[in-house]
């Protein structure tokens, strides 16, 4: 099943000490969703984000620096 692993992407920078990551009230913002919808998304508990609000996000942490790719975001978990 495909997930969106936008807490483990976040997470895996955190842990590398990168500063300037955006918040996920920042990205829920971006991508027109309340922080509380955007949250159920990163818990996969309803669906993920659309293509175009994943390009968004992508587009973001690029702006911010970041070499993020759609694979950095979803994962395949059986």
């Amino acid at each position: 099943m495909l997930h969106f692993a936008i807490n483990i992407y976040l997470n895996e920078l955190s842990l590398r000490g990168h500063e300037n990551l955006p918040t996920k009230s920042h990205l829920a913002q971006l991508i027109k969703v309340t922080p509380t919808s955007f949250s159920r998304m990163s818990k996969n508990t309803v669906s993920g984000p659309t293509r175009a609000q994943l390009s968004i996000i992508i587009a973001e942490f690029r702006r911010r620096g970041f070499d993020t790719t759609p694979n950095d975001l979803l994962r395949w978990i059986d």
